[in-house]
C-alpha cells in the first residue's frame, strides 16, 4: 500500500500540483478525464486504507456516508 501511494504521488499528484481550474479546462478532454479518474482513485484508496487499517473496520461495516460517497452503484 505504501509503495502504491508513493508511486501515485510521483505519477499523479506532482504533475497536477499548482494546476488551476482554468489550466484544467484547457487540457484535452481525455487527458482531463484520466487525471480526474486517477485523483479520485487515489482519494478512494486512501479512504479505504484509513478505514480498514487505521480504524479497523471491515469492508461491509463502513458508515453509510462513506459508502454513498465512494462505492459505485
Amino acid at each position: 500500500m505504501v509503495s502504491m501511494l508513493t508511486w501515485m504521488q510521483d505519477a499523479v499528484v506532482r504533475p497536477v500540483a499548482g494546476m488551476t481550474k482554468p489550466d484544467s479546462t484547457t487540457c484535452l478532454t481525455l487527458t482531463r478525464t484520466v487525471l480526474v479518474a486517477l485523483l479520485l482513485h487515489l482519494a478512494a484508496t486512501e479512504t479505504y486504507y484509513q478505514i480498514e487499517h487505521i480504524q479497523g473496520m471491515k469492508w461491509d461495516s463502513w458508515p453509510n456516508a462513506v459508502k454513498q460517497k465512494w462505492i459505485l452503484r
